[in-house]
Order: structure tokens, then C-alpha cells, then sequence
């Protein structure tokens, strides 16, 4: 088990600055996922955590060792990580049991630990077999099989699991993380699939823009965001516009509501001149029958996935709320579960049942 640290990280390419400062701890055994969009800067990230790329400024270090401080760096080949990239990249012309023992010295290539691998990975007796006679889910397996073959302290996995259809990714990813942790492997997994960082990880960094902006475990990141944009990011959001009302809550249209404390903020979200955004999640909302006092709206959607349905509702009462606020054209999303699904045109109430997030809001241009 390796630990991970990068201080104060920057990487260009030519112009463009690519990584502007990132800070991150993985801690030895833990599953890391690095979250973000396309083109944020994760697997430039990974290949300098790699070896692959060499960092501008900044330092990485494993187990207290620095391999890359910007002016010098230790060859990829010496840094003992296991590195599994998008595509998996195996050699056609080797068959299973070559390409998993491929990262092993060559003089233990013949050895057993290629056929404890591929057991491992759950691909016993296929050791003969070419990767063009696979399924994409086992070509996966024997590229996580070549990673973990010389008993790296680091595996560098480059969404893995990206070019797999739906059912075939939950499987393999529930195997091969599965194995990481029999193993007690550090591992470093890229996605922009906010599900499988919330479900698979220990910890969740997420990036925006070339800087890591919250790290934290995956419940934390979910429910305490930093900021409206990561609330946004990692998953479905309402954001409503509020206003303090007194003893820790605050006010929307949808009601007075207490507010929660994110960690490490000893108080309220300061208040802004354009007042406070606020976070409530879509599970946070319950739909009840219309009564006197209650937030009404009319069921605009409704969307049924079986385990539950999100549905979307139009409040009766806007509240000054307008497009990117509360979504789309100041509607709001209402996750249920059950089979008792409103149908569109149905008049609804509405009741914030937990705390809510909140910050203090950035003015919109023209807006007082």
C-alpha cells in the first residue's frame, strides 16, 4: 500500500495551462476517484502521476519520496504503479496469460503469478485465448490482471470502464474493485460519471478547470458541497434564492428551513446583497396532497425508473426564482419512490423534510 501526495502541481502544454495548482492526499489503501468533465485535467494528472508527463512545478511523492518536483523525476518504470488506460491497450499478438504477466520481470514471466492474477480477476483456464477472442469486459479484466501482476503499491486507473455498455460496466467495475480491495491496492480511478464516484469510491476529488475544488468522502461531497457548482456537478440540484431567517434557518418558497453545517464552517453562510442560494436536493422534497399554507405546484413531468421516479413540478408561488437558478425555466426536480407517480397537470404540495445547504449568492448582472 502506497501514499500519495501532491502539493502545488502545474502542468502545460505550449499556452495552455492544464493543471493550475493541485493539492491531493490518497491515503494507502483507499479507492480515489478524481471526478470532472472532459477536459479538466484528469488524465493529465494521472500521467504525471505516472511518470508519463513531467510536472512544470510542484511536487508528487510516494510514501514520502519525492519523484517529481519539477526539476527532476524518477522514470515511470522505478515508481512501482500499475497504470490501466481507457481502452485497456493489450497486445494482440500475445495471448492472455503473456499480456497479464507482461509487467513482471522476464525472468518470472513463466512463473505462477501470471495464472494467480487471471484466477483472481475471474479468468481461470482463458490464459490461451487472444484479447480479439474476449468480450470488452474480459479484455478489461486481463488489462487490471497486467496492472496488478508485479504488486504495484499504486494502480492508475484511466475510466476503465467507459467504453463497457450499462449492465456490463456495473459488473466488471463491482469485480475489479472488488479485487483492489482484496488486495488493499491504493488505487487512483478517473471518471466523469458522478454514480460511479459516489458508489465506488472511498474519496472523491473533484476537479473543475485544471484545480482539484473539494475533496472529501463521497457522502460529504453529495450533501455538503463547496459550492453551487459542485452541487450541481454530483447530481441532480435545486437552487432556490433565500434569505436568513433567524436561529439557523433560512427562507425559500418552498418554506423556512433549518440550515445544515457543512464541516470545518463554524457558522451561516454570510449573507450576500443578493441574499443566498440554496441546495435542496430532489429526495429532500416530499409531494403531499394540497392544503392551506402548504408550497403548491402543477406536475410538469414525471419520469419512472422503476425503484423511483424523478418528477418535475412548476411552484405556484415563484419566488423570484428564474432559469439556472431552480432549473430549467424555474422548475424543480422531486425524487419519489413507489409506484404512486403524479401524472403532468396534477396540483401538488410540496414539504422540505432535512436541512439544506446554502451560500451566499453572486448577484446576476443587471440585478439588484
Amino acid at each position: 500500500m502506497t501514499k500519495l501526495v501532491i502539493e502545488g502541481l502545474t502542468k502545460s502544454f505550449r499556452d495552455t495551462l492544464v493543471l493550475r495548482g493541485i493539492d491531493l492526499t490518497v491515503e494507502p489503501g483507499m479507492l480515489t476517484a478524481i471526478l470532472g468533465a472532459s477536459g479538466t485535467g484528469k488524465t493529465t494528472l494521472l500521467r504525471v502521476i505516472a511518470g508519463f508527463e513531467p510536472a512544470d512545478q510542484g511536487t508528487v511523492s510516494l510514501d514520502g519520496t519525492v519523484v517529481d518536483d519539477g526539476k527532476r523525476r524518477l522514470p515511470p518504470e522505478r515508481r512501482h504503479i500499475g497504470y490501466v488506460p481507457q481502452d485497456g491497450a493489450l497486445f494482440p499478438h500475445l495471448n492472455v496469460r503473456a499480456n497479464a504477466a507482461f509487467s513482471l520481470p522476464r525472468r518470472e514471466r513463466r512463473g505462477p503469478r501470471a495464472d494467480e492474477i487471471l484466477d483472481l480477476v475471474g479468468l481461470a483456464g482463458l490464459g490461451h485465448r487472444f484479447p480479439h477472442q474476449l468480450s470488452g469486459g474480459q479484455q478489461q479484466r486481463v488489462a487490471i490482471a497486467r496492472a496488478l501482476a508485479s504488486r504495484p503499491g499504486l494502480v492508475l486507473l484511466d475510466e476503465p470502464f467507459a467504453s463497457l455498455d450499462a449492465a456490463l460496466r456495473t459488473t466488471v467495475r463491482a469485480d475489479v474493485l472488488s479485487v483492489l480491495r482484496s488486495t488493499g491496492t491504493t488505487a487512483i480511478l478517473v471518471t466523469h460519471d458522478q454514480d460511479e464516484a459516489l458508489s465506488a469510491a472511498d474519496y472523491v476529488a473533484v476537479m473543475r478547470d485544471g484545480l482539484v475544488t473539494q475533496a472529501d468522502a463521497p457522502r460529504e461531497i453529495y450533501e455538503c458541497p463547496a459550492d453551487p457548482w459542485t452541487a450541481t456537478f454530483v447530481g441532480t440540484a435545486n437552487l432556490l434564492p433565500g434569505q436568513p431567517a433567524g436561529d439557523g434557518t433560512v427562507r425559500t418558497v418552498l418554506g423556512c428551513h433549518r440550515l445544515q453545517r457543512a464541516p470545518g464552517r463554524p457558522g451561516p453562510p454570510a449573507l450576500s446583497p443578493a441574499g443566498l442560494t440554496v441546495l435542496i436536493r430532489p429526495e429532500q422534497i416530499r409531494l403531499i396532497p394540497p392544503r392551506p399554507g402548504a408550497s403548491a405546484a402543477l406536475v410538469s413531468a414525471a419520469r419512472y425508473y422503476g425503484h423511483d421516479a424523478l418528477v418535475t413540478v412548476r411552484p405556484e408561488e415563484p419566488g423570484g426564482f428564474g432559469p439556472g437558478e431552480a432549473g430549467l425555466d424555474g422548475v424543480l426536480h422531486v425524487r419519489i419512490t413507489g409506484s404512486d407517480v403524479p401524472a403532468p397537470g396534477d396540483r401538488v404540495g410540496l414539504e422540505v423534510h432535512s436541512p439544506v445547504m446554502a451560500w451566499p449568492a453572486v448577484p446576476h448582472p443587471g440585478r439588484t
